[in-house]
């Protein structure tokens, strides 16, 4: 994933890309086992983005900085995945390890799985290759006649909703060094509607326009571009609440919050500095600064008790 979101995004930005016991991880390489150790999706990786929290904070601190963020990464993809035990075994050799509060929509469930602990996969029980949430979009729009089943639909948001709360408590007792519980969003915590309305009916808009024009006709109209849209399981972290929150966070030694939309849309500019699309979804540059100075306290604190 990380080789294409260089490839995806090189008229905006170089990850710095560099390899590390058989990984490609995001650069600059400042891979010091002595130091911290970040575990997240997209959002840790820092898509779109120069300088992503981690690189802040390792810079500020003077410190090695393993960003170990994967994009579409849920628990299960440190859990269970081909990569996980290296992934943990980098993570387990750091002084300390931040863990972002990752997306709910690659959790396993009755309707979707994935063995990769990201959010392809298919759909159960016909198998079919698809991601996760189309499979819920599917529900939603009758596409899928189990949603029109309202007893399902609840049961399988409890199902999900249960799971996650586990794969992320194995996942905090995974690590046997300090651990942040990093929350990074627009929203709050506290602050979540599934699915949204006002986003299904944007969809089903979406959907006529598109059977109607070419992308490139959308695209001239201001109605069509490469940056994902605000989800139909609402803003990241998607079906993760409060209440589940509260659930998880006793498992790690601290817990860090950075809620804020600032910067968004970021504009996105070419070699030239010419805006040719925004970013609608990745936290911006803005963010990553806050988040930055949100952990970099607490941070500091804790490699320094660990120290003494």
């Amino acid at each position: 994933m990380s080789k294409l979101y260089q490839d995806r995004d090189r008229e905006f930005i170089d990850y710095q890309l560099y390899e590390l016991d058989g990984l490609t991880l995001r650069g600059p390489q400042s891979s010091s086992p002595n130091g911290i150790a970040y575990l997240g999706a997209a959002q840790t990786f820092g898509t779109y983005c120069e300088d992503p929290f981690p690189t802040i904070i390792g810079r500020t601190l003077g410190i090695g900085t393993m960003n170990l963020g994967r994009g579409g990464a849920g628990p299960d993809f440190f859990l269970t995945s081909r990569d996980s035990e290296t992934l943990l075994g980098i993570a387990n050799r750091a002084r300390l390890v931040v863990v972002q509060v990752m997306s709910g929509r690659s959790i396993n469930n009755s309707a979707f799985f994935s063995g990769l602990g990201i959010s392809r996969g298919h759909r159960l029980p016909d198998g079919l290759p698809m991601r996760s949430e189309q499979v819920w979009l599917d529900l939603f729009f009758g596409t899928d006649k189990r949603g029109n089943d309202p007893e399902f639909l609840r049961k399988l948001i409890e199902e999900n909703s249960r799971a996650y709360v586990e794969k992320m408590v194995q996942l905090l007792n995974k690590i046997s060094v300090p651990k942040i519980l990093f929350w990074f969003s627009e929203r709050a915590p506290d602050d979540y509607r599934f699915p949204s309305q006002q986003r299904l009916e944007e969809l089903k808009f979406s959907r006529t326009m598109r059977g109607r024009f070419s992308a490139k006709v959308l695209y001239k109209l201001g109605m069509w571009d490469r940056s994902p849209k605000p989800s139909l399981l609402g803003q990241f972290p998607h079906l993760v609440t409060e209440q589940m929150l509260e659930m998880i966070r006793p498992f790690a030694d601290a817990f860090v919050e950075c809620s804020t939309p600032a910067g968004m849309p970021q504009p996105l500019r070419n070699s030239q500095g010419v805006t040719v699309n925004y970013n609608r979804y990745y936290p911006s540059p803005e963010m990553h600064r806050q988040a930055a100075e949100k952990l970099l306290p607490i941070c500091k604190a804790m490699l320094e008790s660990s120290s003494g």
